[in-house]
């Protein structure tokens, strides 16, 4: 059984009885190892499959973006191209955080919080989703508020960027997407 997992094969259980106590609690013990290898082995894959998704999305923003405006569809604005700039910091940070694994392990995992402007951080990834938009005739429309908020943006950003290419994805051809940032009372 040892040699079998030594294999990379965690989904084996050794089935075995022994008259002898010290043999049955190493069985019992190996096929633990076998079972919390497994899981690992499951995490590591999704958490791959995350990662990949998660560089990707920013990845293709950008190439989007920059695509648009080298082909003359936009016009080169510094708003375009402070989006693009936000779109490499929260990639670079997404890298960043491939060397902290660690902590994770132990599911912590610290927060950069700053005060914010939700009202340009979600025009700036409105900006960065045009073109995909734009892919399926889909328009987006937005009312957006100066709101200041204690957030950890990279985070704040993933939820936004989630919420909007999903949006993107499930919204028909030539439908409409209406983004409205308001402070509640």
């Amino acid at each position: 059984m040892a040699k079998v997992i030594g294999e990379g094969n965690y989904n084996n259980a050794l089935e075995y009885n022994s008259n002898i106590k010290e043999v049955n609690e190493l069985i019992i013990s190996i096929n633990k190892l076998a079972e919390k290898l497994n899981k690992q082995e499951l995490l590591r894959k999704r958490l791959t499959t995350d990662i990949s998704h998660e560089l990707r999305t920013p990845i293709t923003s950008m190439q989007g973006h920059l695509d648009a405006m080298i082909d003359g569809v936009w016009e080169i604005t510094p708003q375009r191209l402070i989006s693009i700039k936000e779109e490499v910091v929260r990639l670079g940070s997404l890298v960043g955080s491939l060397r902290n694994l660690a902590k994770f392990d132990n599911e912590t995992s610290e927060s950069n919080r700053k005060n914010t402007n939700l009202g340009e951080l979600i025009q700036n990834i409105i900006y960065n989703y045009e073109a995909k938009a734009l892919d399926k005739n889909i328009s987006i429309d937005y009312e957006l508020n100066n709101i200041y908020m204690n957030i950890d943006k990279n985070q704040f950003s993933q939820v936004i960027i989630n919420l909007l290419s999903n949006a993107i994805k499930y919204t028909n051809k030539g439908g409409k997407i209406y983004i409205k940032l308001t402070l509640l009372k």
